[in-house]
């Protein structure tokens, strides 16, 4: 899954101008080889070939280009609706991630999505700057304690790699065991709290999401702590909430984020 998930996003990683010039690029030696291979005979031919050419082209990289901005806007309105560890325990792996890319994007890194899980050793973020290579390893764990098993293989894979530094982030905690372990090495061991202090270092200011609790029927939709959609008002059917309504998310079942709304 994690390549399929790399080779979707290759192109959508660009920022949306440079994929608007590499298109340039293309149809200028598409011009280019146009005006060589026409001549008497072949000219309408020819002229007919390239237009198809000009059409996809214009196509393909227009279309990545709008996806591109897209995704560059969500993973900014992602980070910037944090309110909590809460909401950030609440979102899905992938959007997890996504999440911890735009922190680092924001701090002056240029950031490659890579994917965990299989030949990539559990990579799932790529950061360079002024020269330095850092892995990164994004755990949505709530409960279960990161061990020094995981700190260990990362270690590994660090060395394998020739990187520079290895952040594992978690949403949860690490042991003692692992913080020994990492000390002295290139290994930085990133909690839950520091996590959420990261997050809200770099957040837009003013951009963040409505407090759990303060929305209103009357208010506008808000948006959804734990992944970023709109959300939509729902009545609980059953449990001791049973009959009472709340904001939940319009992506259910999922995102699982809700937020309490006021009478």
């Amino acid at each position: 899954m994690s390549q399929y998930r790399r080779s979707k996003s290759t192109f959508q990683q660009f920022h949306p101008l440079i994929i608007l010039v590499i298109g340039g690029i293309i149809l200028g030696v598409l011009s280019v080889l146009e005006s060589r291979l026409s001549n008497g005979h072949f000219q309408q031919i020819v002229h007919g070939v390239f237009q198809f050419f000009y059409v996809a082209v214009i196509a393909i990289f227009g279309s990545l280009a709008v996806a591109a901005e897209i995704r560059r806007r969500d993973r900014k309105r992602l980070l910037d609706v944090q309110t909590g560890l809460a909401s950030i325990r609440a979102m899905p792996w992938d959007r997890f991630e996504y999440m911890i890319g735009e922190a680092f994007r924001r701090q002056g890194y240029r950031v490659t999505e890579h994917g965990g899980g299989g030949a990539d050793g559990g990579i799932d973020l790529i950061l360079h700057r002024k020269g330095t290579t850092t892995l990164v390893q994004a755990k949505r764990w709530n409960q279960q304690r990161v061990g020094v098993p995981v700190v260990r293989e990362m270690y590994g894979v660090l060395m394998d790699r020739k990187a520079d530094q290895f952040i594992i982030v978690s949403s949860g905690s690490f042991t003692r065991d692992a913080y020994d372990f990492a000390q002295g090495k290139p290994i930085t061991l990133v909690d839950g709290k520091e996590l959420y202090e990261l997050i809200q270092s770099v957040q837009t200011p003013g951009a963040s999401a409505p407090s759990p609790n303060t929305c209103t029927a009357d208010d506008q939709p808000p948006i959804c702590p734990a992944c970023g959609s709109g959300m939509v008002q729902r009545t609980a059917r059953k449990g001791r909430n049973r009959g009472k309504t709340f904001w939940g998310c319009s992506r259910y079942p999922l995102c699982r984020g809700i937020l309490s709304l006021k009478p």
